[in-house]
């Protein structure tokens, strides 16, 4: 019958044994911690995005309403929220042209489009939500 080993050899193997547990239990930690982090991060920006998104929006709203005040408006910054968003009107009546951008932290969304400007009415004829993205 041969000897299962000397006591240190024993006490060897279960301190290896240990340590490779406690590396396993150190790995899945830190792989659910980075997924959590990552989670958050994806939430964080994708609702940043969304501010930018909405604050262009108004601005764009704003333009028209600029426009059918005064059919001769053509550029001005603005401040919503935490955002900024800048309008640019081009072309001549009726065939008008706009670019409106918004600017949250490194989203910068734009909308491009063209209107119809008769007197106060305000009529848009395209529009591409996209144009930034």
């Amino acid at each position: 019958m041969m000897p299962l080993g000397t006591q240190q050899e024993r006490g060897f193997v279960s301190v290896l044994v240990v340590l490779v547990m406690l590396g396993a239990v150190v790995a899945v930690g830190l792989a659910l911690s980075n997924a959590s982090i990552s989670g958050m991060q994806h939430g964080y920006y994708s609702q940043r995005s969304e501010v930018a998104t909405d604050a262009a929006e108004g601005c764009t709203e704003e333009a028209f309403i600029r426009l059918k005040r005064n059919n001769s408006f053509l550029t001005t910054s603005l401040t919503v929220g935490s955002s900024t968003c800048s309008i640019v009107i081009g072309g001549t009546n009726p065939n008008r042209t706009f670019t409106v951008s918004s600017t949250v932290d490194t989203f910068m969304p734009r909308f491009d489009g063209t209107l119809t400007v008769s007197g106060r009415n305000v009529t848009l004829t395209n529009w591409d939500p996209y144009a930034g993205f």
